[in-house]
């Protein structure tokens, strides 16, 4: 009765499965649970319903019976290493994700899995090769490219980083993470506009995400201060800031001039009287350099993931 009755379920956990109907999916599999406890593929479903559903607790209980039923068994690992890396604890996730690949369960989930636990380890050394294996891996992969763009653009390189996501982009269009990574870069290159229509984008195609939500206020913030600055440079060209570099210049000539005077002629005359103007001059730089430089504070700003994903 028991291979019956999972013989008629199973295709209808799948289709809840592959419609991301996940409330479908843990009803379908605590069904299972109730009909025959000692399946570790119903504990297995039910683990994998709870975690997308975001009860991780529940999720980490599930998925530590069914290996309990099954110490082989590779999804349940990787359904364990998931919950764990979402509950911050990293380093126990290092361990189930060593045992996932004793037990041969390398695939594209699971290159973007342990990539993902070494970005929350902040281990970029680690990162960098297990980005690498999964683009040796999956070369066409656009999670693969997005998760290099990310590497690129926490080791400060954010040319680099930009051509990635865009890499990553046109091999799917609708990767969120890769309009944030290409977001991200574009805001280390001081080009705050262009990261806020990218990060508009990233919003579009997922809504909810309060990651992007608060990187957004930054980047838009950062936005108008550009153009905030730009409009301060516009009116300076207007005004002649050429003509406050020559004088600029011009105080700096004159003080050295003045020094070298005093020197010879008045060797006992205190050479910060001398020097005096070019304290003034060093405050008109100072003013020249405010209207005519921009800095927007991306380099304290750390790349990462949406952690709920």
């Amino acid at each position: 009765m028991g291979l019956v009755l999972m013989s008629t379920r199973m295709p209808r956990i799948r289709a809840a499965e592959a419609s991301g109907n996940w409330p479908s999916l843990l009803s379908l599999a605590e069904e299972g649970v109730a009909e025959d406890p000692s399946n570790d593929l119903y504990h297995r479903w039910r683990a994998y319903a709870l975690l997308q559903l975001g009860r991780l607790d529940q999720a980490e209980e599930a998925s530590k019976r069914a290996l309990s039923l099954a110490p082989n068994e590779a999804d349940a690992y990787f359904v364990l290493s998931m919950v764990l890396r979402l509950r911050n604890r990293c380093r126990e996730a290092e361990t189930t994700i060593a045992r996932l690949r004793e037990l041969g369960g390398e695939d594209g989930a699971y290159h973007a899995l342990t990539c993902r636990n070494a970005l929350d380890l902040k281990d970029n050394d680690l990162l960098a090769e297990r980005v690498n294996a999964f683009l040796a891996y999956a070369p066409a992969n656009s999670t693969a490219h997005m998760l290099h763009a990310v590497l690129l653009a926490r080791t400060s390189h954010p040319i680099e980083a930009e051509a990635a996501a865009r890499h990553a982009l046109s091999l799917d269009p609708e990767n969120w993470e890769a309009h944030y990574a290409l977001a991200f870069a574009l805001f280390r290159r001081n080009r705050p506009e262009e990261a806020l229509d990218a990060l508009d984008t990233a919003l579009r195609i997922r809504p909810g995400s309060t990651h992007l939500q608060r990187f957004r206020k930054r980047v838009a913030s950062a936005a108008k201060e550009s153009a905030r600055m730009r409009a301060i440079g516009r009116a300076l060209l207007r005004h002649g800031v050429g003509p406050l570099w020559a004088a600029v210049v011009a105080v700096f000539a004159m003080t050295g001039a003045m020094i070298l005077i005093a020197d010879v002629h008045a060797p006992d005359l205190d050479e910060r009287i001398v020097a005096f103007p070019g304290l003034i001059a060093l405050g008109l730089c100072g003013v020249a350099l405010e209207f005519s430089l921009r800095h927007d504070g991306a380099d304290s700003e750390e790349i990462t993931l949406d952690p709920d994903y």
